[in-house]
């Protein structure tokens, strides 16, 4: 219950963040495809916020929100619920990875006896490493498809639907296609992983 709470946590505090800011995502991103790269950022990023006005009013700088909103809420609902889940896991299990003659019974243990928790009060390092590794992992892989939607929804002049623009990839392109740029995102699994590692060790350390 404890997984769900942090990982429901942090869907909704994602969201709320991404809707306030979702503007200056749009202009971001229309700046990085501009082929235009020979003026200077600032008059390339008034040319971008003028195009959008013009062409879709107001409302342009929120295309692609509805892919987003799936993204950012299914990612970080993702990784909060691994990485508590791992987390309390390891915990758990503490004296079962200290032998490598006891992995049965580590396969053997279940979720559910959540009372049994190490009397240390937090993870250490390499447990925090561990746990944002895999976590970053599995989000990465599961959302990957929305964010490359996402894009397409960004930069496309068409206000078409989330769906829309996720059966015509499917359908007249590639189902790989939705992976596109899958290796460069596990890389930058390090970076949430860097971040909660000096979180949970600050953590324990003011607790």
């Amino acid at each position: 219950m404890s997984e769900l709470v942090h990982a429901l946590s942090g869907a909704s505090g994602a969201t709320v963040s991404l809707l306030l800011t979702y503007p200056l995502t749009t202009i971001a991103t229309k700046s990085q495809v501009k082929s235009d790269l020979s003026s200077p950022t600032q008059k390339r990023i008034v040319k971008i916020i003028r195009s959008i006005i013009i062409r879709d009013g107001y409302k342009g700088f929120f295309n692609g929100l509805e892919s987003a909103i799936y993204g950012v809420a299914l990612t970080n609902f993702i990784y909060y619920l691994f990485y508590e889940y791992i987390s309390r896991f390891l915990l758990n299990n503490r004296e079962v990875f200290k032998s490598p003659f006891k992995l049965t019974k580590l396969l053997k243990l279940s979720f559910k006896n959540k009372n049994v928790l190490s009397t240390m009060v937090g993870l250490t390092t390499v447990e925090s490493i561990l746990s944002g590794l895999i976590s970053g992992c599995i989000n990465v892989v599961l959302t990957n498809p929305i964010w490359v939607v996402n894009t397409r929804m960004t930069v496309s002049k068409s206000n078409k639907s989330f769906l829309h623009h996720l059966v015509s990839i499917i359908k007249k392109e590639r189902i790989s296609n939705l992976f596109n740029g899958l290796m460069p995102s596990l890389i930058l699994v390090l970076n949430p992983i860097i971040q909660y590692t000096i979180y949970e060790q600050f953590k324990n350390f003011l607790i």
